[in-house]
């Protein structure tokens, strides 16, 4: 029997509500950590029975952040082993405040709210700050159906949008057309990064379930497609590591790279509190790397142009759409401006 559960059935004395088909998910992508110094943050308290299950369960050397909106979940915090927070997960400062006090953690488990923008915002804030290995896991996501004040959001964006963006994402550097020759080019011999958003870098992949959500973070190198060809000799093979690619020294300053100014975010959260949209700067970056994307897209397409052809480009550009993608960017872009 899955161990998770043993405990959920034999501590009655533990308030807890979880869905039976939770636990091998739970299971499947939680128990690499036990028995380890893992730190865990819980969107949620409620009764505090669930964050006592998961620490029993990981073993005496983790620690659970509680996040929860109702004070009296303080009273379930026990020294050195869990930690109660109170405010919403809709609320920046307050995710960004819990974050210097416990962050960063292992694994993330998102029961809170279940709004969209709920989840949303907290995705948007908290990912950054999961560790390189760590697991992001969003549950009852079937509310996202349900309708009425599940669905928060001022742009009206849903889940099922929201799971679309996760993977694209996963696509960020594949996805480019008119860029598979460089991807022969085995990453020691490349002159330089490709360009890809803070997400295409670190989202290794997504699980969906019933009502689950399920984000591996892993700080991927830049793809490498080996090619042996018999006709043309192994030259242009070559072996690496799967760990191997370009320093990780370098995230730090791609990851800055990709970061938009302080003046660009200041004129984009007053245009949007103008238009009565949401302005949060997680979002606002979110937004910069996707206008990001599309240029580093067309960009690719034009050096594919120098090198191979105008009028050939021209038909994949324009079945592409990346100019009109491009077109559109530019405009958002100046109209936050």
């Amino acid at each position: 029997m899955n161990e998770l559960y043993k405990i959920f059935l034999q501590r009655p004395e533990l308030t807890v509500h979880k869905w039976h088909s939770y636990f091998p998910v739970y299971e499947k992508h939680f128990a690499k950590f036990r028995g380890k110094p893992v730190r865990m943050l819980e969107i949620g308290v409620q009764n505090g029975g669930s964050a006592r299950m998961f620490r029993e369960w990981l073993g005496p050397e983790a620690h659970i952040t509680g996040l929860d909106i109702d004070p009296k979940c303080r009273n379930f915090a026990i020294p050195g082993a869990i930690d109660i927070e109170i405010g919403s997960q809709s609320d920046v400062a307050f995710l960004q405040e819990a974050v210097k006090k416990h962050g960063p953690w292992d694994i993330i488990l998102d029961d809170g709210g279940h709004t969209n923008n709920q989840i949303m915002v907290s995705f948007e804030t908290l990912f950054p700050h999961l560790n390189d290995g760590g697991v992001y896991l969003i549950e009852d996501t079937h509310a996202n159906f349900w309708g009425g004040g599940f669905l928060d959001r001022a742009d009206k964006k849903t889940l099922v949008e929201f799971v679309g963006e996760l993977f694209a994402f996963l696509h960020g550097w594949t996805g480019k057309g008119g860029t598979f020759e460089h991807w022969h080019v085995p990453p020691p011999a490349r002159k330089e990064r490709t360009p890809a958003p803070y997400e295409t870098r670190h989202i290794n992949a997504v699980h969906l379930y019933d009502s689950i959500i399920v984000v591996d973070k892993l700080r991927r190198p830049e793809p490498y497609c080996e090619r042996h060809d018999p006709a043309k000799g192994r030259e242009t093979a070559f072996h690496f590591s799967l760990e191997s690619g370009f320093p990780r020294d370098d995230d730090a300053a791609a990851d800055k790279a990709t970061m938009p100014s302080a003046e660009m975010l200041a004129a984009m959260r007053a245009r949007g509190a103008l238009n009565g949209q949401a302005s949060d700067d997680a979002s606002l970056h979110r937004e910069l790397a996707r206008m990001s994307a599309q240029v580093t897209t067309l960009q690719s397409e034009l050096e594919h142009l120098r090198r191979h052809g105008r009028d050939k480009l021209l038909v994949r550009l324009r079945q592409s759409g990346a100019v009109r993608k491009l077109r559109r960017g530019l405009a958002r872009l100046s109209l936050r401006s």
